[in-house]
């Protein structure tokens, strides 16, 4: 059996170069539920700030599970959240998506999950990141 695990994440960037940084972060992430992880490992996004952020082509990387594109005319609406469940199927709604993917889970003990604005994938493009578990392994 897993052990049930919620990473609850707040991210503050003291650094110039994310002084302008996006309002749009990883909240939370389940990356070992109790059990088998497939189907219920899940990333929770949040728009902090007062206006709809439009995410279309934003890209998200759960380490191990492979880049989930948010699809054309997806927003976010001003101070909201929406899930996106891994290697799980359903009808993708405001709130909740899902990605179905082929790859793995993410690590139980190590990982990371990057949120990018787009492409080039990279330190311009890069909006939230989170790692847990070993030191010095990250996206980076």
């Amino acid at each position: 059996m897993g052990l049930f695990t919620i990473l609850a994440v707040s991210i503050f960037f003291s650094s110039p170069a994310f002084a302008f940084a996006s309002s749009i972060m990883m909240n939370e992430v389940m990356f070992d539920p109790a059990g088998t992880d497939t189907g219920l490992e899940w990333i929770e996004i949040y728009n902090g700030s007062d206006s709809v952020a439009d995410l279309s082509g934003w890209q998200m990387y759960p380490d191990g599970v492979g880049y989930y594109t948010f699809s054309s005319g997806f927003s976010l609406s001003a101070k909201t959240s929406a899930v996106i469940h891994l290697r799980a199927s359903g009808e993708d709604k405001d709130t909740d998506l899902y990605f179905p993917a082929v790859t793995g889970n993410m690590g139980n003990t190590s990982g990371s999950v990057a949120l990018f604005s787009g492409e080039p994938r990279g330190k311009g493009t890069i909006k939230s990141f989170v790692q847990w578990g070993k030191g010095g392994e990250s996206w980076e």
